[in-house]
Parts: C-alpha cells; structure tokens; sequence
C-alpha cells in the first residue's frame, strides 16, 4: 500500500481491490495485529460512503471489537464517530447525545488527542446548528478554534470552516457584530489555505451573503453576486447550485423592496431547473431531481 500511494499514475486497479486483497491476505494469515485493524477500518470508511453502506458500517464494527481488545482507543473513537455519523440523519438527538459523550470521554494526553477533539467538538456543533441550538454550537465552535490554535492547525481545513460556521450561528443568534467579526476571519482565512480547503468558494460567498440578510440587504447582495460569478465560471456548470444562491438573492432584492429585480431573479432561477423554458408565468413542469428547490422557489 505505502508503494501504490507513491507510484499510483502506473497502477490500473482501484485503491478498493489492494485493500480487499490487504485484507484477504492478513485474514489468512490470522493476523490480529493493529495492521489488521487498520485495513478493516479503511475498508469500512470506503464503503460508508457508497451505497454499500451497511457492508462499511459492518467492517467498521469489526474493526472496533478487535481495537477494543488490543486497547486501540483512538481508532475506537474513529469508528464509533464515523458510524454515528452516517445514522445521524435518522436519529439527529441520538448522535448528538453519543458525539457528546465522546468528546467527554475522548483521550486528552497526546498530540493526535487534540485532532480527534477538533474533529468531535466541530461535529457536535454542526447538529446543534441542525436542531436548532446555535447559542450552544457556538459554545462547542469556540472550543475547537481554542485546541486548533493550541495546537497549531493540524486540521489546516478547518481554520476557515470553525469561524464561517461561527458566522452563521451568529447570524441566526442575530448578532451582527460577531457575525461580521467571524466573516472577515473566515475571508481572510480562506486565502491563506491554498490546498485542501474546506469548501468551493462560492460556498463561502453563498454563506456569507444568506447569514447578512437580516442585517443588510445591500451586502447580502454583494457577496451572492460573487457567489454567481464564481459557479458561472466554473468549468462544469451547477444549475442546481446556482438556483439556490438566485433563491438567496431573490430574498435579498424583496429585502430591499426592488420587487421587480426580485421577480426577474425568480423566473431566472427557475429556468435552471424546469424541464421546460417559463414564458411569462412558472410552469409546474420539473424534473424529480429538484422537486424540493423547486417547490421552495415556487413558495417565494
């Protein structure tokens, strides 16, 4: 694996059929070592993100009973946290309440403790957002920007995506000067990462200008028109991506009373999305693969 990771512009196969056959081999071996572990969990991360899912969640599972009885705590955590993670969606308090309790109980006496923290208290704070609870994610945000910084970045990503997130939990607090603090943070640190950032740059235009909407319509436009120059520049064109941020300037333009720019941003959004051109009046003709934007759109 070390040499494919080195020389992999010759290889033909996929990552997917070396860690099959790692496994194979290993399992024939009757290897029990932490180098067994490893390559279950790495199968395991593979597939929780195909629609093998269940295939992942188990390889993850057996991956976790042999690190329990060897003592691998850490790679225990991991797993836990990335099964927990993917059921989430159906049980959001539940996660919420088990990445709780991990990070209560997570290791704090190494240096790969503290990158484990980050990771923990920024998941915990993204289903605060999705419940609703901001004041409290804003809490948990604070702590990992506070072990980031201690730490010196380990998680170079999330120097931007801790205070963007901190902006939009100030926004819906409806603290404008916190809000306005962590965006120019946010801006700033988005620069100076060069690689493996956090999201496209539309992305955090996009965020920016939604979380000014309640306080100033004007720069909410601002930075959503940089978020559609930004996709339409893109090589690969996203409609869907882009009718969202149309609906956010939408809201934006009726926040200013320009009801007319508001309509004509509407119908263009819209257009992005309908099998069919609108004439003069939307037509509810659309494709299933935007029937939520769709219908969102059409409420406004």
């Amino acid at each position: 694996m070390g040499y494919l990771a080195n020389a992999w512009d010759g290889v033909s196969q996929s990552k997917l059929y070396f860690l099959e056959r790692q496994c194979q081999a290993l399992k024939k071996m009757n290897d029990k070592s932490p180098v067994y572990v490893d390559c279950l969990g790495d199968l395991g991360l593979y597939y929780v993100n195909t629609p093998e899912l269940l295939t992942g969640i188990n390889y993850l599972l057996e991956s976790k009973k042999m690190a329990l009885a060897l003592g691998l705590k850490h790679t225990v955590l991991v797993n836990d946290h990335t099964i927990t993670n993917k059921l989430a969606v159906e049980q959001p308090y539940l996660a919420l309440e088990i990445f709780e309790n991990q990070y209560k109980t997570a290791g704090r006496t190494y240096y790969r403790d503290s990158t484990a923290l980050i990771i923990l208290a920024y998941t915990i704070a993204e289903k605060l957002h999705e419940t609703g609870n901001f004041s409290k994610a804003v809490e948990y945000l604070h702590e990992a920007d506070e072990i980031q910084r201690a730490t010196n970045y380990p998680h170079i990503k999330f120097k931007a995506a801790i205070p963007v997130d901190l902006a939009v939990n100030y926004s819906k607090l409806g603290d404008a000067e916190n809000f306005m603090k962590y965006s120019e943070i946010a801006l700033s640190a988005y620069e100076q990462i060069k690689e493996n950032r956090p999201f496209p740059r539309y992305y955090l235009y996009s965020v920016i200008g939604e979380g000014y909407l309640p306080f100033q319509s004007d720069s909410a436009l601002f930075y959503l028109d940089k978020a559609c120059n930004s996709l339409i520049s893109q090589d690969v064109p996203e409609d869907d991506k882009l009718a969202e941020v149309l609906a956010l300037k939408t809201e934006a333009l009726m926040a200013g009373a320009d009801f007319a720019g508001a309509e004509k941003t509407l119908v263009r959004a819209l257009n992005l999305l309908v099998v069919s051109p609108l004439d003069s009046l939307p037509a509810f003709i659309c494709s299933s693969a935007h029937q939520e934007e769709l219908r969102r759109l059409y409420n406004l």
